[in-house]
């Protein structure tokens, strides 16, 4: 089982003491970091410095969790990350970086100032572009000794993670896997996040796992209305890529793969997906501007409770004599950056584990001890599926659906 920081030294710092480990938050007030910084503050012993732009919101920020988490053990750092040379001030002195902001123009200069820092990080951005800006340090990286951890947290980040967990549990091979994961927020945190999204649609190519390849899924298949469970009912949501399930060897025991994502309400889903995905490609910058604002409308007018992120994962299992079973179950949260906090305590808590993360860059779901990270999820305070199966134990649960659960299910069909 993996440690945490009130147990272990930092890799590359033997024998230092937990409390003397320091992490700074790139967008720290904003609605993840802030999250984030208050999680680590509550389950660990680490020290947080609060990194952004405006001074009054970092401070304000950190008056909060001193008051709350004790003095001490909360800082602030003003920059401006536009430049490697404002990346660096933002990072100096720091073990790990944190990066919550949004956007991925910065993406080189912080892999650039990291490295030439002696600095650590885990990236939670999604788009593509971040993490193959990424990739290209990679060789520097290893050079240097750093370990860039990238595709952290909810999405991209779980899906990864609870494959390998699921299939570690079981045996033999799947006949069929669904993922689907959605998003409801009462209102898109940013400008600069709105725009994140118009660019992932406007890049979407969805893929799906079949008879070892990945391949595009049938054009009828690209929408679906899924049972999301946690009172979030049937939600209509779009097939994916899922970029970071990509070379994992867990998919050697898996016959069919798809995944899904989406979110927010009728409108977003049923009108502005559609536009963005045809004009995010054709359009120009201030078409693309365009749609972010009316993103940010339509969730804002449209968007009702229950509010949260869930995680739902379906599989049809080949347990006996060539028979399936199917497995089903989902972890959520009322509050979306909340669950993609709790991922990235996780996360944070394997790497000052030590062993984890190889030097370079890295993807999250690929490192990390899944089942751990399952469990610790759990434990911070997401919920599970409506059976309680996973508290007990990711690992433990799936056995226990495999053979309690065939039994109960072949008794409920004689």
């Amino acid at each position: 089982m993996v440690g945490n920081p009130s147990s272990g030294a930092q890799p590359g710092s033997e024998g230092a003491r937990p409390e003397e480990h320091r992490v700074v938050i790139m967008g720290g007030y904003g609605s993840l970091g802030s999250e984030l910084a208050r999680i680590l503050l509550k389950v660990t012993r680490l020290h947080v410095e609060i990194a952004g732009r405006d001074r009054r919101r970092a401070e304000e920020l950190a008056v909060e969790l001193e008051h709350r988490f004790g003095a001490g053990r909360v800082g602030v750092r003003i920059a401006d990350i536009d430049s490697k040379e404002g990346v660096a001030a933002v990072m100096r002195g720091a073990d790990l970086a944190l990066v919550c902001i949004t956007g991925a123009e910065h993406t080189e200069s912080i892999a650039e100032a990291a490295i030439e820092e002696g600095v650590d990080c885990i990236d939670a951005r999604y788009p593509s572009q971040i993490a193959h800006a990424w990739l290209r340090q990679h060789e520097a990286a290893q050079v240097a000794g750093r370990r860039f951890i990238i595709r952290a947290g909810h999405l991209p980040g779980l899906a990864a993670v609870i494959l390998r967990a699921f299939v570690q549990g079981i045996h033999g091979q799947v006949g069929q896997i669904d993922l689907a994961t959605a998003i409801f927020i009462p209102q898109v945190a940013s400008a600069g996040a709105a725009a994140e999204i118009v660019g992932a649609l406007a890049k979407h190519h969805p893929l799906e796992w079949k008879k070892g390849v990945w391949k595009s899924p049938n054009p009828l298949g690209l929408m679906r209305y899924i049972d999301l469970g946690h009172g979030y009912g049937r939600r209509l949501i779009f097939a994916g890529d899922a970029e970071e399930l990509h070379d994992l060897s867990a998919l050697e025991r898996v016959d069919h793969l798809r995944f899904y994502a989406g979110g927010f309400n009728w409108f977003v889903n049923c009108i502005w997906a559609p536009i963005t995905i045809l004009g995010g490609k054709v359009g120009t910058a201030s078409l693309r501007k365009a749609l972010g604002s009316v993103l940010m409308w339509g969730v804002r007018s449209f968007t009702n409770p229950p509010y949260g992120a869930v995680f739902t994962l379906r599989a049809n299992l080949d347990v006996r004599n060539a028979q399936s079973a199917q497995f089903v179950t989902s972890i959520s949260h009322h509050n979306s950056y909340f669950f993609a906090a709790c991922a990235l305590c996780a996360a944070i808590e394997q790497y000052f584990a030590g062993g984890i993360y190889p030097r370079g860059v890295s993807i999250m779901g690929h490192e990390v001890d899944a089942c751990w990270f399952m469990a610790r999820m759990f434990a911070l305070g997401v919920y599970g599926d409506e059976k309680g199966l996973l508290t007990r134990g990711f690992r433990g649960a799936i056995n226990l659906v495999v053979h309690e659960g065939w039994r109960l299910q072949q008794g409920e069909r004689d």
